[in-house]
């Protein structure tokens, strides 16, 4: 009878353990997604500014691009030239985008998309 005792109790403590791992866990990714979803909305804030601007300042650009994308995927963007922003998927844009944009986690895998990023 003892022995049942002890092993319910260090099986509730295993899963109480368990639990509490696992809301860790979750509230990790769950911060780590706040702050990748601050970051883009700080890099488009910046990046539609500036390109929303009547005389573009294209060394700020080049330093937004250098701070936020990786070097693999500004030489993916400069090899396509194509005749619109590939970062933003125009050829022009607003300062009233910053007032709709919403940034959030896709629900799908990257690589089920095929995205680069």
């Amino acid at each position: 009878m003892r022995y049942k005792i002890v092993s319910n109790f260090f099986y509730c403590i295993f899963i109480f353990t368990l639990l509490n791992l696992s809301v860790y866990a979750s509230s990790f990714s769950s911060s780590q997604n706040k702050q990748i979803i601050l970051m883009l909305n700080k890099f488009y804030k910046n990046y539609i500014s500036e390109i929303s601007k009547d005389k573009i300042n294209f060394s700020t650009i080049n330093s937004l691009k250098n701070k936020y994308l990786t070097s693999s995927l500004q030489d993916k963007i400069n090899s396509l030239e194509l005749g619109y922003d590939q970062v933003i998927d125009a050829q022009a844009s607003s300062l009233e985008w910053l007032d709709t944009i919403k940034i959030e986690k896709s629900k799908q895998k990257a690589d089920e998309t095929g995205d680069v990023g």
